[in-house]
């Protein structure tokens, strides 16, 4: 991946993290909890995909939603 596609990919995790509700497991409306999985899974999978994704996490999530390295 080039350097240029690692910026753009960065961009779109923080967007997505930033984006993302936390809190989707509580919602009592099924396309809400759906579209909340949905995300977490897409925000795996890019996270999967980028070297310093644990810090940028960390930096957006909530209290009990943070990694621990």
């Amino acid at each position: 991946m080039t350097e240029a596609e690692m910026t753009a990919l960065r961009a779109k995790f923080v967007a997505a993290l930033r984006a993302h509700d936390w809190s989707y497991q509580y919602a009592d409306d099924h396309t809400a909890y759906h579209a909340g999985k949905e995300s977490l899974e897409a925000l795996h999978k890019m996270r999967a995909q980028l070297p310093d994704s644990t810090a940028l996490w960390n930096a957006y999530a909530p209290v009990g939603h943070k990694l621990v390295t």
